[in-house]
Order: C-alpha cells, then structure tokens, then sequence
C-alpha cells in the first residue's frame, strides 16, 4: 500500500525516489563498460526471470517427447 502511495505522489519516500545515471563523455564504450553493463542489466532481470522460468522449466522437463519441452521453451524464449 506504502508503495502504491508513492507511485500516486500521495506519500513520498526518498528512497523510492532515487535514481542513478551514467554519463558518457563522448568516448566510446570499453570492453570492460560493456561488460558491467550486461551484468547491471542481469542483476536486475534475474528477479523477474527466474520465478518464471523455474516452472516452465519444470514442465518442459515434464512432457513426454523433447519437441513439445522445446515448444514450450521456444515460446517462453520468444515471449522474452
């Protein structure tokens, strides 16, 4: 409810309200910038995936023939 609240603007809380950018200086990214950006970006989805994928995973596992696993998978992969 708390965080419904700050989304309407009603209660604010600092915290929530945070942000963090990255600016560039005009130079091109490094290997090593790439890198740490993919793993920002995978520490961040991991929460929404893994909930998801567990049980698809599990019925996949659980068909009787590995096309309709794969069926199953291709569709989580394409929704993705």
């Amino acid at each position: 409810i708390l965080m419904g609240l700050n989304f309407l603007g009603i209660v604010r809380i600092p915290l929530l309200s945070r942000e963090a950018r990255f600016q560039s200086r005009g130079k091109p990214a490094s290997i090593v910038a790439a890198y740490v950006m993919g793993l920002a970006f995978a520490f961040g989805w991991t929460p929404c995936i893994g909930p998801v994928l567990g049980p698809i995973l599990t019925l996949a596992g659980g068909r009787e023939t590995v096309g309709e696993g794969a069926a199953l998978l291709a569709a989580y992969s394409l929704g993705l």
